[in-house]
């Protein structure tokens, strides 16, 4: 037994690095902040900077962030998350962790949450938005996270935390000329679904998302729509509170 325990062990080792190289030709961004810890950024608590930012700037992230986590517990009641936050000061090392094509700041989960914030994402609105993405993450974890949640009710559900006026409901008014032109949110399952279209089409479907899951939530109903899906309920059924 001890020998097979053993031969196991070494396989596993033995395929450590063959993943770890799978895994970052798929995903560079993300595998690179798996490994921040032995990167050359600077470690703050559980923030990680560029080298060479400044301390007026560093400042300037630890506050958002302290302000942002203020934001997210009021909504969620507690952080549960707890990821890694990485400042890029630089749009190279910005692209580097987040990948191209990014928004001013994006967020992983796998084998813990991780957010990667830009310069052009220094605000309170968009780092509590990927703040709670990770709430939602930790507390259904990866899979049901990644395969049983429509991208419309993540990102939706991250609004609720996300103040700018573009996704507003005056917004929302505006670009669905009065509620009449709503995009179909059933429809938009994947985040490439969700994020295709003209600028103002994915405005519009992220502001009827925010409309949608404030509509839908109530006191209590976020947790009984957790509760739901830990017991092994569709999404459909958790949303619906059977």
């Amino acid at each position: 037994m001890r020998i097979k325990i053993l031969k196991s062990a070494f396989i596993f080792l033995g395929l450590c690095p063959v993943l770890a190289f799978g895994h970052f030709m798929i995903f560079p961004g993300e595998t690179r902040c798996m490994f921040i810890e032995w990167s050359k950024y600077q470690k703050d608590s559980d923030l990680y900077v560029e080298p060479g930012t400044g301390a007026a700037k560093l400042m300037q992230v630890k506050q958002l962030i302290h302000s942002s986590k203020g934001r997210v517990r009021a909504f969620w009641g507690s952080l549960d998350g707890r990821p890694q936050f990485i400042f890029c000061n630089s749009s190279k090392e910005f692209e580097k962790y987040a990948g191209p094509g990014a928004g001013p700041a994006c967020s992983f989960m796998k084998l813990r949450g991780y957010i990667v914030i830009s310069n052009d994402g220094l605000q309170t609105d968009i780092i509590s938005h990927e703040l709670s993405h990770i709430e939602l993450y930790s507390r259904i974890g990866f899979w049901k996270n990644v395969f049983l949640i429509p991208a419309w009710f993540h990102e939706g559900l991250a609004m609720q935390v996300d103040n700018r006026p573009d996704f507003s409901t005056d917004s929302l008014r505006k670009y669905s000329v009065g509620f009449t032109h709503l995009p179909d949110l059933q429809k938009l399952r994947t985040t490439s679904e969700f994020n295709t279209g003209t600028p103002d089409e994915v405005i519009l479907n992220y502001a009827a998302a925010k409309y949608t899951v404030a509509q839908w939530n109530s006191p209590g109903k976020l947790n009984r729509f957790i509760t739901l899906i830990h017991k092994g309920k569709g999404f459909d059924e958790a949303w619906s509170g059977k």
